[in-house]
């Protein structure tokens, strides 16, 4: 959540054409996103946002990331977890019973919608329950490998009892409990772990829920925002990226060569499990088809490229999942990427075209966006900094509104995914009608 460009931004272009009267001085991401939602840290992410500004987000998420990986388990105790899982827990509470909004920290995850100022703090009269948001988990209990969505909110048709009934903090729980590193979490007697391996990159289950919440979807703009490509992993490397040097020497002397090619075997196919390229691929495809289609069957087709995605390579730094310390190189890493890379230009371009021309706002008087928004600026601009992805999609307003009431309307997705320190976000715009 960094400040990762100090030129022109999507923000600062977005916000000079809104009514400023009408908007509070400090925004958060729910004011202004629709559905916020996450796998792992991306889903502790997701939660943090419904109710905080981007600073605050990232102070808890850096006293977070402080705490939880401050202190490995003792040798003994690591059997099937690295840290103590019961000072996740601490934190989780912690975070949220420090929230602004006067949550308790058992509070359910059904009722977070409701603690936060939407008469005040919205600006869409289509979106009466306010920002929404999901986090991504894993049943170890079932036999099929299909992902839990944990929901703040209810889909007509779909209910999910353990969702219905999940507090807040048991939702961070299930999707952050990653495998080795931390404990899973039993709930109602069923075991629960992260979602990592099943939807590191959860494109494609946001693109299926924004299409149940909100019917039809009018896809205006996907902006993907990972937070680093990796070198590509062979059977060798991927072992060794995994294991160490040391350890993969050590396995390479003491193990027979059939069970060092199962250990090479098993370790590859979790990097192909957890990797988010492959998602990334398939939602161009998906999105590029739906495209092709709509254009020859809906009057709001989308007729121009809406696909954006942003990863920086960040090959020449070895970060593992808790690596806290790397934060600041890979940073850096995603600064030069946006200041650089023609992607970059290219996707703040466009999407700072689509967002002032769907909105038809009448021009505000002359503010400064970075004094008054900072969080904002911030948001739009911020850079993920450890393995993951972040998205955003966009759509078009609704076309019956008049200029005032479509000033109004302002209904959007932020999606934050992935493993620890790994997110996607989207952004959505769709007609309610």
């Amino acid at each position: 959540m960094e400040d990762v460009n100090k030129k022109e931004t999507i923000a600062e272009q977005y916000l000079n054409r809104m009514p400023i009267k009408s908007m509070p001085t400090q925004l958060r991401p729910c004011d202004y996103f629709d559905l916020i939602c996450g796998t792992s840290t991306g889903g502790l992410i997701a939660l943090m946002l419904v109710w905080q500004t981007v600073d605050e987000a990232i102070e808890k998420y850096d006293q977070l990331s402080g705490k939880i990986f401050g202190k490995k388990l003792p040798w003994l105790e690591r059997w099937n977890a690295t840290y103590d899982d019961a000072v996740l827990e601490e934190c989780l509470k912690a975070v949220i019973k420090e929230s602004p909004v006067g949550l308790k920290e058992d509070a359910p995850l059904r009722s977070t919608m409701s603690k936060v100022e939407l008469t005040n703090m919205r600006f869409s009269r289509h979106r009466p329950q306010g920002c929404k948001t999901f986090v991504v988990s894993t049943n170890l209990d079932k036999e099929s490998s299909r992902p839990v969505i944990l929901r703040s909110y209810d889909i007509p048709g779909i209910y999910s009892e353990r969702a219905s009934t999940c507090k807040i903090w048991e939702a961070g729980r299930a999707t952050s409990a990653a495998p080795t590193f931390f404990k899973s979490i039993i709930l109602d007697g069923q075991g629960f772990s992260d979602g990592a391996t099943i939807a590191n990159n959860p494109t494609h289950i946001a693109i299926m829920e924004a299409s149940k919440i909100w019917r039809p979807v009018d896809i205006d703009c996907i902006l993907s925002l990972g937070t680093g490509r990796e070198e590509d992993h062979t059977m060798a490397n991927a072992t060794l990226d995994m294991l160490g040097p040391r350890v993969t020497c050590m396995c390479e002397r003491m193990l027979s060569r059939f069970f060092y090619f199962r250990l090479q075997l098993a370790i590859y196919s979790l990097h192909a499990m957890t990797g988010t390229e492959a998602t990334h691929h398939n939602t161009r495809i998906m999105v590029d088809a739906y495209r092709a289609d709509t254009e020859t069957t809906s009057h709001n087709a989308i007729r121009e490229e809406v696909y954006f995605r942003l990863n920086p390579d960040i090959r020449s730094v070895r970060a593992g999942l808790d690596s806290v310390e790397k934060m600041g190189e890979l940073s850096a890493l995603a600064k030069k990427y946006m200041r650089e890379h023609p992607d970059a230009s290219t996707a703040r371009k466009a999407i700072t075209l689509k967002l002032a021309g769907s909105r038809k706002l009448r021009s505000p008087p002359p503010v400064n966006v970075r004094q008054r928004f900072p969080s904002i600026v911030k948001l739009l601009k911020f850079a993920p900094t450890l393995n993951g992805d972040n998205t955003f999609i966009a759509g078009e307003p609704n076309s019956n509104l008049t200029q005032d009431e479509d000033a109004d309307q302002l209904p959007q997705i932020i999606l934050p995914v992935g493993d620890f320190g790994k997110s996607e976000r989207r952004r959505c715009h769709s007609d309610n009608t």
